[in-house]
C-alpha cells in the first residue's frame, strides 16, 4: 500500500504517525504539527521518500520533535523490530526542539536527508536501540543507519555519558554525512549547493520502491518541486 498526502496543523495535534505495518508513502508534507511531525511505533517497517516537515516559528504554537521512532514502548526488543526506510527528507525545526529521536529499540535506515534549525539535530535513546545498532565505526549491524545526510542545528548531536557510544561517532562513521549549513531558501537548496548530485541511494538497502535520485533533501530545486499545483507554503 502506498500513500501521498499533506498534513497541516489547523488547531489540531496533526502529525504523520504510523502504528505498525508496512505502509509505503511518497510525497508527504507536515507543517506546523503540534506534536512530532513523523512518528512510528509497533514494528513499522514501511518505506518513505520525499518527505518535508516544517515546524511553526510561532512560539505560542506547541510542537515537539521532527521525527520520533519507537520499536515498542512495552517491549523495546519486540519482533519484528521497527525498520522503516526514509530517503529524501527535509526536517526544518525551531528553537528548543529536537530533530530526530530514534529510541525504544527502533531500527531504521535513513539517507539523503537534511535536518536543520532545531536545538539538537539527532539524539539516539534507549539501551536496546544502541544494542540493536551495533558499535560504530566498524561493527554496525545495519539495523540503524544514516548516510548522505546534512545536519545543521545549535547542537548537532545530543551527548549522554551513559550511552555506550556517541550519536556523533555513529553519524561520522557512515558515508556521505556532513555537518554544514544547507543554506535553504524555505525548503529549497541554492542552485549551486554542493549536495545536489553524486549522493546515490544504497541499492542494497533502498529497493525498487525508491526513485534512484542522487541529491540530498526532499526537493532538488524550486523549479522541479514535486508539490507544485497541490500545495503551497504560507508564512507561519
Amino acid at each position: 500500500m502506498s500513500l501521498s498526502g499533506i498534513f497541516h496543523q489547523g488547531g489540531l495535534r496533526n502529525e504523520k504517525t504510523v502504528f505498525g505495518g508496512t505502509v509505503n508513502i511518497k510525497h508527504v508534507i507536515v507543517t506546523a504539527a503540534e506534536d512530532d511531525s513523523y512518528d512510528w511505533t509497533g514494528g513499522y517497517s514501511g518505506s518513505i521518500q520525499y518527505a518535508i516537515a516544517r515546524q511553526s516559528l510561532d512560539q505560542t504554537v506547541e510542537t515537539d520533535k521532527g521525527m520520533e521512532g519507537d520499536n515498542l514502548e512495552q517491549n523495546n526488543d519486540a519482533t519484528p523490530r521497527a525498520q522503516p526506510k526514509f530517503a529524501n527528507v527535509t526536517l526544518i525545526g525551531r528553537a528548543g526542539e529536537l530533530g530526530m529521536n530514534p529510541r525504544r529499540g527502533t531500527g531504521g535506515n535513513f539517507s539523503n536527508m537534511i535536518v536543520t534549525d532545531f536545538d539538537v539535530c539527532i539524539n539516539i535513546d534507549s539501551p536496546s536501540t544502541f544494542t540493536a545498532a551495533g558499535t560504530p565505526p566498524h561493527d554496525l549491524t545495519g539495523v540503524l543507519t544514516m548516510e548522505n545526510t546534512i545536519v545543521n542545528c545549535v547542537t548537532n548531536f545530543a551527548i549522554d555519558a551513559a550511552d555506550p557510544w556517541t550519536t556523533a561517532s555513529w553519524f561520522t562513521s557512515q558515508p556521505g554525512n556532513t555537518e554544514q549549513d544547507p543554506q535553504l531558501d524555505g525548503v529549497f537548496p541554492l542552485p549551486n549547493a554542493n549536495y545536489l548530485s553524486g549522493f546515490v541511494l544504497d541499492p542494497t538497502v533502498f529497493d525498487e520502491f525508491f526513485d534512484k535520485v542522487d541529491y540530498i533533501g526532499a526537493v532538488r530545486s524550486e523549479d522541479s518541486a514535486w508539490y507544485y499545483n497541490w500545495a503551497i507554503f504560507l508564512e507561519q
